[in-house]
């Protein structure tokens, strides 16, 4: 739900071509969120999770210790 573009720009590179960005693009979402931002806020850690276990199988054991680290100090905040 997040990660979609990082990971096309990832499968883009892996095949030899270039990414350019264009400043004066523009996306348009035509619906608002339907989830709560905690939701949000979840499906968000679940992709970035998804895209490095895919993309980075041997970074999965340090990604793991990352998140459990980082959810401790969000929580203490």
């Amino acid at each position: 739900m997040f990660f979609e573009g990082p990971d096309l720009c990832k499968r883009i590179r892996k095949f030899g071509y270039k990414i350019f960005f264009n400043p004066e693009a523009e996306v348009k979402i035509l619906n608002e969120h339907t989830h709560s931002i905690v939701e949000r806020n979840k499906f968000w850690w679940q992709s970035k999770k998804y895209f490095y276990k895919k993309h980075y199988p041997f970074f999965r054991r340090y990604f793991t210790i990352y998140l459990g680290y980082l959810g401790k100090l969000i929580s203490s905040i």
